[in-house]
């Protein structure tokens, strides 16, 4: 009966014993599943905050031009001669014809010599 009683007892003891890790890894389980689910509503937020960063900057891109261009570019003078004459004023900028040049540049479509005046610029001498 001693025997009988032992090997129930140890018996019971190893069930006992597998029902605690059983129970450990369960717990194990629910902590990894608790950080993964964590971890997925950070990079939520995260990818959130990209996509709000993203349609910023998108709508400063759109709004940029309307923002840049107070007038109508169809009512400004587009003709070559006064295009070619605000060019050659770039290519030799000074403190004194720097007014003039702007003033000219306001009053002029200059949206078809944008190249040329990138280069007069680039080339200029700046002279103060």
């Amino acid at each position: 009966q001693e025997e009988a009683a032992r090997k129930e007892a140890e018996e019971l003891a190893r069930k006992q014993e597998e029902l605690e890790r059983q129970r450990r890894q369960a717990e194990e389980e629910r902590a990894r599943r608790r950080k993964a689910i964590s971890d997925l509503h950070e990079r939520i937020i995260e990818v959130k905050q990209a996509q709000r960063a993203k349609n910023d900057a998108r709508s400063a891109n759109l709004n940029a031009a309307n923002a840049r261009l107070d007038v109508n570019l169809k009512l400004l003078d587009a003709s070559i001669k006064k295009n070619e004459a605000i060019i050659k004023k770039l290519k030799m900028v000074t403190l004194e014809n720097k007014d003039g040049i702007v003033s000219g540049i306001k009053q002029i479509n200059m949206s078809k010599f944008i190249s040329e005046c990138v280069d007069a610029v680039s080339d200029s001498k700046m002279k103060s």
